[in-house]
């Protein structure tokens, strides 16, 4: 069970005061079944309460709430010591954008003769946007729709005797309806979906074991971004 609020405080001016108050309710609840040694089946449920309201003068924006349910089911699947595989989907019903289901794959081999674990995903995605994105009286912007993504990736671990690792890791996503915070004028602007974008790039590391209780990491990340319509 969880609790939170958020609230925002902007310029306090018989002018320019502005706030908004949000909060969220969360339940979340999760079950292991080992149906054999080599499969396990894990089944979820989660729920997402929203309330908002906020006041840019003289506009007050009336308290509105939002619900999001979510039902997931997994398996993993480890046929054999060095093969694991993950299959999962994943329907979430919101109050206001209705269903919506959702699907990821993901799998490791450990090449026991080299000691190299080869690894690969794919994933994909749906966000709503958040009451604060669709009503806050500053920014907010009621027409927004959802954030939909699709990604994948593939990589590698090495072990390098017992005290050195590496790896790397190569990631593509795309995203369509991706939400953003556009300026439309000197601190002004609201939250839009700018359209379709991808990322993708590359992570690498290497890392060494001092002891047993001590290691030290090295990580590089290249990463490229786009929106798709203009280019940026």
């Amino acid at each position: 069970l969880g609790w939170t609020r958020t609230y925002r405080k902007g310029q306090e001016s018989s002018s320019s005061n502005n706030w908004y108050n949000g909060k969220t309710y969360q339940a979340k609840w999760q079950g292991n079944y080992q149906v054999c040694d080599f499969d396990k089946i894990i089944l979820g449920f989660d729920y997402l309460r929203e309330r908002g309201e906020g006041f840019w003068a003289p506009t007050y924006t009336p308290k509105a709430t939002a619900n999001t349910k979510g039902y997931y089911i997994e398996n993993v699947f480890t046929p054999a010591d060095n093969l694991f595989l993950a299959v999962s989907f994943r329907t979430e019903d919101h109050s206001q954008f209705n269903k919506h289901n959702t699907l990821s794959v993901s799998g490791s081999y450990l090449i026991t003769q080299t000691d190299t674990k080869i690894k690969s995903s794919f994933g994909q995605g749906f966000k709503a946007p958040s009451l604060y994105q669709l009503y806050s009286p500053s920014y907010g912007n009621s027409g927004l729709n959802p954030e939909e993504s699709e990604s994948y990736d593939l990589g590698f671990e090495q072990n390098i005797g017992k005290k050195f690792s590496l790896g790397s890791t190569y990631f593509h996503t795309k995203i369509k309806n991706a939400i953003d915070w556009v300026s439309t004028g000197f601190w002004v602007g609201e939250y839009r979906n700018i359209g379709k974008s991808r990322i993708y790039g590359i992570e690498n590391f290497i890392k060494y074991l001092v002891n047993k209780s001590t290691s030290l990491t090295i990580s590089y990340t290249h990463m490229d971004t786009k929106k798709i319509s203009d280019g940026t």
